[in-house]
C-alpha cells in the first residue's frame, strides 16, 4: 500500500474540531511525506432535537467522571493544524478533492454512503475509515458496549475502495462499566495516533477482523436509554461501594503446563493484615530456599513498597520484611538470576524510569545498579534472556492515556551495560485485554510464553496466557493460549492480574470477594 501521502484530509460530518482530532492533525504533520492537512465537512443540517437532549444530559450526568490529566479529548479546539472547507455536495466534494490535490481522505464511521461514493470516484489515492463516528462527542460502538455491559471496545481504521475492505489497524480499550465518560476519552486520544503509525508502517498489531467500516448512529431510543443506564449507574455507585484495593496472594503446588487454570485449584491463600493489600508476587529459589518478593500497598499512605519473605514446605509465608521503599510508588518487583547474581527492576512508571537494582544478600538488601530507560511512563517491566537478545516488555502510555493498552518492546545485547533500543513496530500490541505484562515469561517444550492482564472493564480483571510465536527486532507475533476471568470456574476470587511460576510452586494475587 503506497504510504507517500503528501496532503491529507479528516472528513467529518459536522464542523466539530475536538482535541483528539488535533492530536491526529499534529502526529500525521509528523511524518515526513505530509505536508498539509485540511479539515472537510458538509455544511449546517437540521440537528435532531431529542438527540441533543439526550446528549447534553449524558454530559451532566458524567460531567464528573472523568479527571485524567486534565484532558478532555471531545473539549473543541481551533483548528490550529488544518485549514477547514465546507462542501455542499458530494459532487462539489469530488472537485475541492482534486482543487487541493488530496492523496488521502481520513474519515468518521457514519460518513453518508454518497459521499463515500464520491470519495472513491475523486482523484485522491486512498479513503481510510474509522469503524467508529464522533460528531455527537457520543461514540456509537463506545455507547453500545456501555449499554452491555461489553466491557471493552474495538477500533480499526481500514482501507476502502470499491468491493474491498482492508483493515489496517485495530485497538481495544476498555469500558468502564461505572462511566462510559472516563474511557471514551483515552480511546479516542489513543485514537488519534493510529494514522500517523499506519504511515510510519508500524502496522504489526494484531487484526482480529475485518468488519465493515460503516457504523449507524445512535438511535433516540439509545441516547435516551444511555442517559438513563449513565443516571442509574450513578445512583448504584453512591450506595454500593466497590473494594478494588483488598488484593491478596495465593500460592499452590505447580504442574509441569503453561495453562493457569490446571494451578489454581487447593491455593492457599494469604491475606494480608487490616490497612494493606499484598500483590505483584514473584517466586525465587536461592540456596535450596524458596521466596516470595511482592508489592505492599499502604491503604493509609496510598504507597507502595517491596517486601519479602521465605515460603514454608506447605506453602505457608513467614513475616514480610521491607527490602525496598523509596519515597515514589514501588511495585511489582520483578526479578531474575544471571550468572547466580540476583536483580530486580520494580515497576516506576509514574517516575518516567527503570530503574536496575543488584542483590548485595538476597533477598533483603538491595542495592541500585542503573537506569535502563528513563523518559517513558513505561509499566511493569518484564526482562527476558531470548535467541541471543535481552528484551523488555512493558506498556507505555502518554498521561492522559491508559496505562493498561499498549505493549512496548525494546531490546538490548547487554542490560547491565547495553542502550535498550526501542522494537520497530512499537507499540506491538494495542488491546486493553492482553497488553499490561502479568508476570515473568517463561518456557515449556520449546516454547515461550507470556503472562499478561486483561483489563477490560477494569483494572485486575483476569489474567492471560500468550505464545510468543516470532520475536525480532523488526517483527512480533503472539497468540492467547488461555484466558482466565472472574466469570470463569474459579470461585471465592472477583479478579487476578499476576501469574509465577518456579519448580513446584506457583503463586497468583487475587481481587477478594
Amino acid at each position: 500500500m503506497q504510504n507517500d501521502f503528501k496532503n491529507i484530509a479528516i472528513l467529518t460530518n459536522n464542523a466539530l474540531w475536538p482535541v483528539w482530532l488535533q492530536k491526529m492533525a499534529v502526529t500525521l504533520l509528523e511524518v515526513d511525506s505530509v505536508q498539509t492537512i485540511t479539515h472537510f465537512y458538509p455544511a449546517l443540517q437540521r440537528p435532531d432535537i431529542l438527540m441533543s437532549i439526550c446528549t447534553s444530559l449524558f454530559k451532566v450526568l458524567e460531567a464528573r467522571s472523568y479527571n485524567a490529566a486534565g484532558i478532555d479529548a471531545f473539549a473543541t479546539t481551533q483548528s490550529k493544524a488544518a485549514h477547514t472547507i465546507i462542501f455542499e455536495t458530494p459532487d462539489m466534494l469530488q472537485k475541492q478533492i482534486t482543487d487541493n490535490a488530496i492523496d488521502l481522505v481520513i474519515c468518521e464511521g457514519d460518513i453518508a454512503f454518497d459521499i463515500i461514493s464520491a470519495l472513491e470516484g475523486s482523484s485522491c489515492k486512498a479513503v481510510w475509515q474509522f469503524n467508529e463516528s464522533w460528531s455527537t462527542t457520543i461514540p456509537p460502538k463506545a455507547a453500545r458496549a456501555f449499554l452491555t455491559k461489553q466491557g471493552y471496545v474495538t477500533l480499526t481504521l481500514s482501507y476502502i475502495a470499491a468491493g474491498t475492505i482492508k483493515p489496517l489497524y485495530q485497538t481495544t480499550s476498555q469500558i468502564s462499566s461505572l462511566s462510559l465518560n472516563r474511557t471514551i476519552h483515552q480511546h479516542f486520544l489513543k485514537a488519534a495516533l493510529i494514522p500517523a503509525r499506519v504511515l510510519s508502517q508500524k502496522t504489526g498489531v494484531k487484526i482480529e477482523h475485518g468488519s465493515v467500516p460503516y457504523v449507524n448512529p445512535l438511535s433516540q431510543r439509545e441516547g435516551c436509554a444511555l442517559s438513563v443506564a449513565s443516571l442509574f449507574r450513578r445512583i448504584k455507585h453512591l450506595f454500593i461501594k466497590s473494594d478494588d484495593m483488598s488484593w491478596a496472594i495465593a500460592l499452590s503446588k505447580c504442574r509441569d503446563t503453561p495453562h493457569i487454570a490446571d494451578n489454581l485449584t487447593n491455593m492457599n491463600k494469604i491475606i494480608p493484615p487490616e490497612g494493606y493489600f499484598w500483590a505483584d508476587p514473584f517466586l525465587a529459589d536461592d540456596k535450596d530456599k524458596h521466596f516470595l518478593l511482592f508489592e505492599e500497598f499502604s491503604l493509609e499512605d496510598h504507597i507502595g513498597k517491596i517486601v519479602a519473605t521465605e515460603i514454608s514446605g506447605d506453602h505457608m509465608i513467614k513475616t514480610p520484611k521491607t527490602v525496598l521503599s523509596t519515597s515514589s510508588h514501588l511495585s511489582y518487583p520483578h526479578i531474575f538470576s544471571y550468572h547466580n547474581q540476583w536483580y530486580m527492576v520494580p515497576e516506576t512508571g509514574n517516575m518516567e524510569r527503570v530503574d536496575l537494582y543488584k542483590a548485595n544478600d538476597f533477598p533483603y538488601n538491595w542495592d541500585y545498579m542503573r537506569t535502563l530507560i528513563k523518559g517513558l511512563r513505561l509499566f511493569d517491566a518484564t526482562l527476558y534472556s531470548y535467541q541471543g537478545r535481552w528484551w523488555l516488555f512493558g506498556t507505555v502510555a502518554e498521561k492522559s492515556l491508559s496505562d493498561y493498552d499498549e505493549l512496548h518492546l525494546f531490546y538490548t545485547d547487554n542490560f547491565l551495560q547495553g542502550e535498550w533500543m526501542a522494537h520497530a513496530l512499537n507499540p506491538v500490541i494495542s488491546d486493553v485485554r492482553s497488553a499490561r505484562p502479568a508476570g515473568a515469561l517463561f518456557e515449556r517444550n520449546g516454547k515461550l510464553y507470556r503472562p499478561s492482564q486483561n483489563s477490560q472493564e477494569r483494572y485486575g480483571y483476569g489474567l492471560v496466557i500468550n505464545e510468543i510465536l516470532e520475536i525480532t527486532p523488526q517483527t512480533y507475533r503472539e497468540q492467547v493460549i488461555e484466558s482466565i476471568t472472574p466469570d470463569s470456574d474459579i470461585s471465592d476470587i472477583r479478579g487476578l492480574h499476576t501469574f509465577n511460576r518456579i519448580d513446584g510452586i506457583c503463586v497468583i494475587d487475587f481481587l477478594q470477594p
